[in-house]
């Protein structure tokens, strides 16, 4: 894979989809999983840590710098991994943080 600087992870109800990109927005690599938020909550030997970390784990090796990982869809519901509060719009990038 080419210089990965960023992943995205869109983390569905039913799947899992996940991008490495380079600083232009271009994806260098892409992998999907069928565990989504509903797989995982159905099944205590899952978390969503490593499922995620199961799936990336090549990219993080292969970067000697941490990679910055954002995560979208269900991982915030108040049912995945971690419930992101609302905030009001319209919103800067520095309102989310």
């Amino acid at each position: 894979m080419g210089d990965l600087s960023w992943i995205a992870v869109d983390w569905g109800t039913s799947n899992l989809r996940v991008w490495g990109l380079d600083d232009s927005g271009n994806i260098l690599g892409t992998v999907e999983s069928p565990l989504g938020m509903n797989a995982i909550a159905s099944d205590p030997k899952l978390s969503f840590e490593t499922v995620l970390v199961g799936l990336i784990e090549d990219w993080l090796a292969a970067d000697a710098a941490k990679l910055p990982v954002v995560i979208c869809g269900m991982a915030g519901a108040k049912q995945g991994w971690l419930e992101a509060p609302y905030c009001d719009v319209p919103a800067r990038p520095s309102d989310l943080a």
